[in-house]
Parts: structure tokens; C-alpha cells; sequence
């Protein structure tokens, strides 16, 4: 087998009958294609090809001319920087290099030669007065190997410092080769490893993916490119917001990415924004994303993982919409209930009071069975808009800051004639110095209004009721404890659903309110529970959350 001394000679030899042959030629491209012809049938390599340094353009490296290369090797070495691994350095210090495999080398940043399946490879630099002008490179996929002692053979790097003979002949290396038989068992290691986690990133039911800093996409998984109709490589680094940002907002989100490289600005944990798919067609996408950075802190890039919620805003969408269409035949059927309900609820207090003064007892109670009924069907009237704004995900809150206090002594005052009237006696328990909490009054007024209007339906004549709030933790506590029959554990799981009656025999309907409440109190970032027994009364609490928290 060859060793590198060999190899190296023999690519020598090719670089010396290329000279040869240069002065023949004028024209630069035919003289191009001649040289690397010439290199590739005397050196028997698998690729070679012509690299000039522009001095004009920071000393960056151009692409002169090729032979053997693939594409994925043609787009890398187009965007090498001087200053760039193994290449670089090569013009940089003027010295040629051999590499015996290009694998092992931590610093050569030429991924796409090792795709290839090349290995050795030897950088050549073209020096005209003291300057290189440009850089002659082959590459084979034959390894490079040395000899140790007992005749195995091995992988090694072997620097170039060449001892030669009067022709110029290269007969020894001044150092040994190392030998990197651990390097490449690491390289297996590392690889496989590669290998695995490319495999769980394809598994992945999102899209996963990197931008460095240069805007240009390093890594998106099958998933991401079944999203947006890419062939899995066909994005790797494309411009993420030139190919996938819609034109409207690029610029936009442009800026803030370029804020977020500096460091400017903190990165938004989730946002929604659509992405370009190839055929043009918009995917909404919602981000999970993170900054990378690299071992000294600075940030490098950003991962983000996407899930596609096209078809989910498009439902939400039409339900949306097909809510909004409820909402407003309910509107016009409250109305149309409302209107004369109003002025048969005025007649009917009118009447009440009339007779309370100058009718009979008979008079008296049926001009207030009237007074009920039309109050009954006022409160349901209100608690049928309630409910449905609730299934349709129309029911408000607006919270702000609220002396609780106040507020329950209030509606406790507004119960004092109810429970006066059925001659029960009412106990209002408040802890002092309640601090504030943050509430909708008026829904949380209808909460109490509610709950006192119940233990008063359920508690019998002179019986007490108590009305008590303080602080727990950081809650305040609202309880209503009535002296009614109590609710046996199976009527209690269901209480706080639609249409639970207080009783079999169906006197009293509390379910629709209880319900109400229930939705209300959760609004509010509150719980609500009762605990009762048969014979003991009923005590509903619900909590309410502090203003100093929030």
C-alpha cells in the first residue's frame, strides 16, 4: 500500500509537469482547464481544483476551476473565508499540507469532501514574489496510512515539514506521523451519534430547526420540510427569510432577529407568524424557540421547533364566526322576551303595593305570586343570556382592583328585605382589614346576589343565615352557610351542572345559577365547592384572587 512519503512525492511529480506545460498557454480559462487536466491524469487522484486569492476582496478565496467535484463541494468551497480551517492556513503560512484523512481533522471545515468519501488530500500553495496568489488542491479516497513496528498499519496525520534530497526529492518527514487510530475511533463514536440524534430529529412530529447568524438555515428535519414541500437538504443554507418570510412582514421580523443576534432584545418564548411553503401557499406556524450560543456565551444562532396550525386557525375561524351569529339571534330573542317584560314586571310591583295597602289577604297573595313570577322570569331571562354567551365562549370579565369588603356588605344590604320578609335572621361575618382583590364587580356581586337568594329559598322561616369572608393564603374566602336541608353527597357531584334540582320532588331549580356562578368564579382565577349533609344545611364558598398577586 502506498504510504504518504509516496503519495506525496507523486503528486509532486504531477504539480512539476503541470509547470512545465503552463507557459504553452495564454488564455487563463484554457490555461485552467489544461492544469487541473493535467494534475488529475498524472497524480490519478479523484478530484482536484484551482483556488485564487483575491486581494481586492479581503483575501478571500475564488473557485477557478474544478475537477471531480460534486455540487455540495462546489456551493462549500465557494463560500470558504481565508481565515477558514486547513485551506487557510495553507496560504496563510505559504507551506503546503498533507492530510492522510481529512476525518480526523477537527479544524477541516470541508463537510461535504467527507460526504464524498475522500480522505487524503494535499493543499499546494502558488507563490509569486514571496506572495501566494493562489492554491492548488487534490484529494483522493485513499487513507493515508503509516507502519508501526510490528507491521500493522494505521491511520495518521503527517505534517510537511519535508527533508529532501539534491533533486529536490522528498525522502522523510522531520517528524513522525501521529497516529490517530483513537481520533478515529472517536470520529466513529461521534458519527453514529450523529447519526442517532438525525434519526429522533425525523421522528419528531414538529419542525425543528437552526438559523445561525448569518440568516442562513443549518438544520431542519423531515417533518419541517414535509410542511413547507421541500425535498429534505433542499433549504440547508438557503436564507430563512428570503425563501420562507413573506414579503409583507420581512422585513420586520428581519429587524428583530438582527436585534436578537445582538443581544438587544430577550427572545419570545412562543409566537404564531406564517411561513412560505414552495409552492407559495401560507402555513401558519407556531414557534417554540430558544437562542444558541457558543462556548463563550455569544449568541450563534436561533432553534425553534414549529407546529403547523393552519387547519386549527381555520376552525377557530368558522366557529368564531358561527358564534358571533348565535350571539346575535340571542340578542334579538332577549329583546323581543325583555320588551314586555319590563312593563309587566312595573305593573305588577304597582299592583303589589296597591293592594298591600287597601286589599284583601287573598288580593295580597296572588298580586305577589304575580311580583314572583315575573321576577323569576326576569332573573332566568338573564341567566339564559349568561349561559349561552358561556357555551359560546362569550362571557367577560373585567377585573381591576376591588375593596371586597365593601363590596359584600353591598349585596348584604340588597338581601336584607328578601330575608326580612321570610322572617330570617342574617349574620354578616368580615374579617378586618380584607385587602383588596382582583375582581369584576359586578359579576362577583351577581355571585353573592345569587348565593343569598338561594339560602334564602332553601333555609325555612326564622331560620339564620350567615354571610362570612376573609383571607386565606393568598385568596380571599367568601362563604354562604344556610340553615336548608342539606345535599347528599351524590346531588352534591352534580350541583354546579346544568339543571340540578335541590330535591326529587323538584321544588326549587338552583342548577342553572349554581352553574353560572361556577363559570363566573372560574373567570375570575377562582374555585367555588360546597359542603353540606342531609339535615345540617349547605356552606358554599369560592375563592377569589388577592389584587397585590396579580
Amino acid at each position: 500500500m502506498e504510504t504518504g512519503i509516496e503519495r506525496f512525492n507523486r503528486w509532486t511529480d504531477a504539480f512539476k509537469a503541470v509547470a512545465e506545460i503552463l507557459a504553452q498557454f495564454r488564455e487563463p480559462e484554457e490555461l485552467i482547464a489544461v492544469t487541473l487536466d493535467e494534475i488529475a491524469k498524472i497524480s490519478g487522484v479523484n478530484c482536484c481544483w484551482l483556488q485564487q486569492v483575491d486581494e481586492k476582496n479581503n483575501n478571500r478565496l475564488i473557485l477557478q476551476g474544478q475537477r471531480g467535484f460534486t455540487p455540495e463541494m462546489i456551493k462549500q468551497i465557494k463560500s470558504l473565508k481565508l481565515t477558514q480551517g486547513v485551506i487557510g492556513k495553507v496560504v496563510l503560512s505559504r507551506k503546503p499540507t498533507y492530510i492522510a484523512d481529512i476525518a480526523a481533522v477537527p479544524d477541516f471545515s470541508l463537510s461535504s469532501f467527507v460526504n464524498a468519501g475522500l480522505h487524503s488530500l494535499i493543499a499546494y500553495p502558488v507563490v509569486s514574489e514571496q506572495t501566494v496568489v493562489a492554491l492548488l488542491g487534490m484529494c483522493s479516497r485513499h487513507r493515508g496510512e503509516e507502519v508501526r513496528e510490528n507491521g500493522e498499519r494505521f491511520p495518521a496525520s503527517v505534517p510537511l515539514a519535508l527533508m529532501k534530497d539534491k533533486k529536490g526529492k522528498a525522502y522523510d518527514f522531520i517528524e513522525i506521523g501521529e497516529d490517530i487510530t483513537e481520533h478515529k475511533r472517536a470520529e466513529e463514536v461521534l458519527k453514529r451519534e450523529k447519526e442517532r440524534a438525525e434519526e429522533y430529529l425525523n421522528i419528531a412530529g414538529v419542525m425543528l430547526a437552526t438559523i445561525n447568524a448569518d440568516e442562513n438555515i443549518t438544520l431542519i428535519n423531515k417533518k419541517g420540510c414535509e410542511i413547507l414541500g421541500y425535498e429534505e437538504g433542499e433549504l440547508i443554507g438557503r436564507n430563512w427569510f428570503d425563501t420562507l418570510i413573506p414579503q409583507r412582514m420581512r422585513n420586520e421580523i428581519r429587524g428583530v432577529f438582527a436585534k436578537l443576534m445582538a443581544g438587544d432584545v430577550e427572545p419570545v418564548e412562543y409566537y404564531e407568524n406564517p411561513l412560505l411553503t414552495k409552492g407559495g401557499e401560507e402555513r401558519i406556524i407556531a414557534f417554540h424557540n430558544t437562542v444558541t450560543r457558543d462556548s463563550d456565551g455569544q449568541i450563534i444562532g436561533v432553534l425553534f421547533s414549529g407546529e403547523d396550525i393552519t387547519e386549527r386557525k381555520r376552525v377557530e375561524e368558522l366557529l368564531r364566526r358561527e358564534a358571533e351569529e348565535k350571539a346575535r339571534l340571542m340578542n334579538i330573542v332577549v329583546h323581543e322576551l325583555g320588551v314586555p317584560l319590563t312593563p309587566t314586571l312595573s305593573s305588577a310591583q304597582m299592583l303589589a303595593d296597591e293592594l298591600e295597602r287597601r286589599g284583601t289577604e287573598t288580593d295580597k297573595r296572588l298580586a305577589k305570586n304575580v311580583l314572583d313570577g315575573a321576577v323569576v322570569l326576569r332573573d332566568r331571562l338573564n341567566d339564559f343570556v349568561d349561559l349561552t354567551k358561556g357555551e359560546m365562549s362569550l362571557l367577560k370579565v373585567f377585573r381591576q382592583p376591588t375593596d371586597i369588603a365593601e363590596l359584600v356588605d353591598n349585596i348584604a344590604l340588597q338581601c336584607l328585605a328578601m330575608f326580612g320578609n321570610r322572617k330570617q335572621r342574617f349574620h354578616l361575618e368580615i374579617k378586618p382589614q380584607l385587602p383588596q382583590v382582583l375582581v369584576d364587580k359586578t359579576r362577583t356581586g351577581q355571585i353573592l346576589f345569587n348565593l343569598l337568594s338561594n339560602a334564602s329559598k332553601f333555609s325555612p322561616e326564622g331560620t339564620a343565615i350567615v354571610l362570612r369572608a376573609k383571607k386565606r393564603g393568598d385568596k380571599v374566602i367568601i362563604q354562604v352557610w344556610d340553615s336548608g336541608p342539606g345535599i347528599d353527597l351524590e346531588r352534591r357531584r352534580k350541583l354546579f351542572n346544568l339543571h340540578s334540582y335541590s330535591d326529587d320532588n323538584g321544588n326549587g331549580f338552583a342548577g342553572l345559577g349554581l352553574f353560572i356562578c361556577k363559570s363566573l368564579v372560574e373567570l375570575q382565577g377562582g374555585k367555588i365547592w360546597v359542603r353540606s349533609r342531609p339535615g345540617e344545611g349547605s356552606a358554599f364558598s369560592f375563592s377569589l384572587p388577592l389584587a397585590s398577586k396579580n
